[in-house]
């Protein structure tokens, strides 16, 4: 059973535990708080899924926990913590104006009964950047709150893609109201049109009008300075805090969930 396969059906078990999140991929821990309470549960859900993660960790925190992880035998990949507030978008919805979209692609925005077709292209754009995709489910909006929007050239193909989904339980005390956003992908032969800055920010602007979040998280490889400059112009930008994706090497060889 595939991590993807693994999450979703532990998440149906867990998902009126306050201590847990899920955006699609795998079910992780929310914060440092809760693994201090009790470190047998991100060691539980890495061993379980193959992969989990800490979704808010804090900066002196940060060494102990990885400590911990290390001696476990279990690959970490760290983020850095990036957000923007809701009432701070005025950047991204700028962007969609002065950032079209390219001449001939069109947009779509991933619903339950959208063709297999479709779906199949959302896959394949993903894919071409190492992108693991989250859940249909979630990103249809059909199993928890979600977006994925889509481009399209003239042709159907998919060319670049975005994503955002509900994170944490709505009650959980620092992080109910936060979404996740990202997913950003774009097909190699259609770089350098602003597909990335046009779809993130039409992506944020979406999934914020849909839902009662205050903000919106992401996480960024540090020096990923690509990735840096498109969550900057979007009007993201790091809180100090961290990410960590954990992987058990056992299920996952090469260390990683997704890049």
């Amino acid at each position: 059973m595939s991590v993807l396969a693994k999450g979703a059906a532990l998440y149906e078990l867990l998902r009126d535990d306050l201590r847990f999140t899920y955006y699609g991929r795998g079910v992780g821990v929310a914060t440092e708080t809760e693994v201090e309470a009790d470190p047998s549960i991100v060691l539980g859900l890495a061993k379980l899924q193959g992969a989990t993660n800490i979704g808010f960790v804090t900066e002196h925190k940060r060494e102990a926990l990885l400590d911990m992880l290390a001696q476990a035998g279990l690959s970490v990949t760290e983020y850095a913590y990036w957000a923007v507030a809701r009432d701070a978008l005025h950047v991204a919805r700028a962007v969609t104006s002065t950032v079209p979209l390219a001449p001939g692609l069109t947009l779509h925005r991933v619903t339950p009964v959208s063709p297999p077709s479709l779906l199949r292209e959302l896959a394949r754009t993903a894919a071409s950047c190492d992108v693991l995709l989250p859940n249909v489910a979630v990103l249809d909006g059909s199993l928890k709150p979600g977006l994925a929007l889509l481009a399209t050239n003239e042709d159907g193909e998919g060319v670049a893609c975005a994503g955002a989904a509900s994170f944490a339980h709505p009650g959980h005390p620092s992080l109910g109201k936060v979404a996740w956003w990202g997913m950003l992908a774009t097909r190699p032969d259609w770089r350098g049109q602003g597909l990335a800055l046009h779809l993130g920010a039409q992506s944020l602007i979406g999934f914020a009008a849909d839902g009662d979040f205050t903000s919106l998280m992401t996480g960024i490889v540090p020096g990923n300075t690509a990735s840096e400059s498109v969550c900057r112009k979007l009007g993201l930008a790091p809180t100090g805090a961290h990410i960590l994706t954990i992987v058990d090497a056992a299920a996952l060889p090469d260390g990683k969930l997704t890049s």
